[in-house]
């Protein structure tokens, strides 16, 4: 319940219930690709210590699994929340989604990272990198989101002056987490 309970129950703290009881199903909707996100964070250190884990008896998603399906789950975690915010962007009329696209090179480089290249291999500092970078990845959609929804609510027009910001906000990201 990483992001769709802690938002409604938020929503149900600061506003009336019987306003707010009734779009509970489209918070879901927005919340549902930081969500899966959030869960990919975990999935890649589930494969970053894949080997470790069963070599102690630790059973985890990854480790039942495998190598393989671990890392299409991982995958599919990445690429399915873009696929959602398109989704969402023509269901609701909130073009300023478009901005969660801007993340789509930084998810690639995610999948790259934990699916095609081997973590074994790393050590040290690298290998514990691969947990940080995924959550950074989260941080940008999250933020990609929160700012595209603002530059463009439901059915409004664009802010040119929104977006251009924002897409300042995620340059700067970008070059700091790297």
């Amino acid at each position: 319940t990483f992001g769709p309970m802690t938002t409604y129950y938020f929503l149900l703290c600061l506003t009336n219930p019987d306003q707010s009881t009734p779009i509970f199903g489209e918070i879901f909707l927005f919340t549902l690709p930081i969500l899966l996100l959030v869960v990919a964070i975990l999935n890649s250190n589930n494969i970053r210590d894949m080997e470790e884990d069963k070599a102690l008896g630790v059973n985890t998603l990854a480790s039942m699994l495998g190598p393989k399906l671990s890392r299409v789950y991982f995958a599919a975690l990445q690429v399915a929340p873009h696929f959602i915010a398109a989704w969402l962007m023509d269901k609701y009329n909130c073009p300023g989604l478009l901005l969660t696209f801007l993340v789509i090179p930084r998810s690639l480089w995610q999948i790259y990272r934990v699916c095609i290249r081997n973590i074994s291999a790393l050590r040290g500092p690298a290998r514990k990198s691969v947990v940080k970078e995924t959550s950074d990845t989260v941080l940008i959609y999250g933020l990609a989101t929160a700012m595209g929804l603002a530059c463009s609510p439901r059915g409004e027009p664009v802010n040119v002056v929104g977006v251009a910001v924002s897409m300042a906000v995620m340059a700067f990201f970008y070059a700091t987490l790297q």
